[in-house]
C-alpha cells in the first residue's frame, strides 16, 4: 500500500445548523492526483479548506504524514493551495509573485534566485518572469498561481476549481498540462471541481461527495463503469436509468423486470427478490433496431428527435410512458432511423449496472 499523506478521520463541520461535511473518512496516496468532485454546495470547497487551515473541523481529525494538524495555523501546514482568482498581487512581477512566500520565509537571497527560476522554467514562464498579471491572459496568471505555489516544495498542492475562469479550449488544454505537472513533480495534488470531464481527465482517482456525504472513491474507470450509487450514475458523465423490480435470482444473476420485459444482469449483493432497484445503461452501450431482436428482450419506443453532437448522433427515443432514452451512434452510420419511427432497444447486461432504488 502507498504511504498515506493525508487521513480525514470522522471529519464533521457545520455552520450554525448546517451540517456542511458529513463524517468524512477519506485517505490521499504520497504523489498521486485525487480529485474531489460533486454538485455546488457539496461540501468539498469546505473540505478543502479544512485541510489547508482556513476553517476547523467541528469534528473529526486531519491528519497531513500523521500529524493531527488542527492546531496549526496555514502557513505552518506543509500544503499550499491554488485559488480560482489566481489571488496574484496586481503590483508585482510573476518573478515577485512567484518569489514572494520564500521572502516572507527569509529564505536567502541567491537560493530564492534559483528556486524562482526553476519554478518558471516548470510551468514554461521564463519570457513572462517580468510582466505584471495584467499583461497576461488567464491561463499565463493561471501558470504563474501554480509555479508560486510549488516553489515552496508543498508536500501537499490544494487547488481549489483553478481552471473555472478560463475558456473552454484553454481549460481544456490547461487540464494536461497540470496533470503532466504533477507527473514530473511528484507532489499530491487534491483537486476541487464539479466538472466530470475534468476529473475523469485529470484524475488518479476521483472522490464522488454529495450533501456532504462521500458516495464513492475510486479510479476514474471505475466511477464511470462501476458506479455504486443511483447519484454517481447520474452524475458522473449521461446515463439512462431504468427503474424496474428484483423477480429471481440465483448464485450468478438476477433477473428485473423493466417496463414489462424480464433482463437478465449478474448477481450483486444486496438484491432479492421483491426488491425496487435501478438499472443504469450508458448511452453507448445501447443498441436500436428497427426489428424486433430474436431471444432477447427488448424495449418499445418511437424515435422523437437526432441530435448531432460531431462525431456522434444522440438520438432520443421515447418509451409508452413517456421514459426518453438516449442512444449514441457513430455520425457516419448510414440507414439513420427516422423520427416517428418504433424501434426495439437493448443493451449489453455486462456494461449495465443495477442500484437500489
Amino acid at each position: 500500500m502507498s504511504e498515506i499523506t493525508i487521513q480525514l478521520e470522522g471529519v464533521n463541520k457545520f455552520y450554525g445548523e448546517n451540517h456542511i461535511v458529513k463524517d468524512l473518512h477519506l485517505d490521499v496516496f504520497k504523489g498521486e492526483f485525487l480529485t474531489l468532485l460533486g454538485p455546488s454546495g457539496c461540501g468539498k470547497t469546505t473540505t478543502l479548506r479544512m485541510i489547508a487551515g482556513f476553517e476547523q473541523p467541528s469534528s473529526g481529525k486531519i491528519l497531513l504524514a500523521g500529524e493531527d494538524v488542527a492546531a496549526l495555523p496555514p502557513n505552518k501546514r506543509d500544503v499550499n493551495t491554488v485559488f480560482q482568482n489566481y489571488a496574484l498581487f496586481p503590483h508585482m512581477t510573476v518573478r515577485e509573485n512567484i518569489g514572494y512566500g520564500l521572502r516572507m520565509k527569509k529564505t536567502p537571497r541567491d537560493e530564492i534566485a534559483r528556486r524562482v527560476q526553476d519554478a518558471l522554467r516548470m510551468v514554461q514562464m521564463e519570457a513572462y518572469a517580468d510582466r505584471k498579471p495584467r499583461q497576461m491572459s488567464g491561463g499565463q496568471q493561471q501558470r504563474v498561481a501554480v509555479a508560486r505555489a510549488i516553489v515552496n516544495n508543498p508536500t501537499v498542492l490544494l487547488l481549489d476549481e483553478p481552471l473555472g475562469a478560463l475558456d473552454l479550449k484553454l481549460r481544456k488544454q490547461m487540464q494536461f498540462e497540470l496533470k503532466h505537472l504533477q507527473q514530473k513533480l511528484g507532489i499530491t495534488f487534491l483537486y476541487v471541481t464539479h466538472d466530470q470531464e475534468e476529473a475523469l481527465t485529470m484524475s488518479d482517482r476521483v472522490a464522488v461527495i454529495h450533501n456532504g456525504r462521500l458516495e464513492q472513491i475510486d479510479t476514474p474507470a471505475a466511477i464511470y463503469n462501476r458506479p455504486k450509487t443511483r447519484f454517481v450514475a447520474d452524475f458522473i458523465g449521461e446515463t439512462n436509468l431504468f427503474k424496474g423490480k428484483v423477480v429471481g435470482t440465483s448464485a450468478h444473476e438476477v433477473s428485473v423486470a423493466i417496463e414489462g420485459a424480464i433482463f437478465r444482469f449478474a448477481h450483486a449483493e444486496g438484491q432479492h427478490s421483491g426488491a425496487e432497484v435501478y438499472v443504469s445503461v450508458r448511452p453507448e452501450a445501447m443498441s436500436m433496431t428497427r426489428e424486433r431482436p430474436e431471444g432477447e428482450a427488448g424495449l418499445v419506443g418511437r424515435v422523437t428527435e437526432h441530435v448531432f453532437v460531431g462525431s456522434v448522433y444522440k438520438t432520443i427515443v421515447t418509451l409508452p410512458t413517456g421514459l426518453e432514452v438516449v442512444v449514441v451512434q457513430p455520425a457516419a452510420s448510414d440507414g439513420l432511423i427516422q423520427q416517428g419511427e418504433e424501434v426495439y432497444l437493448t443493451w449489453d447486461s455486462a456494461r449495465s449496472v443495477v442500484l437500489a432504488s
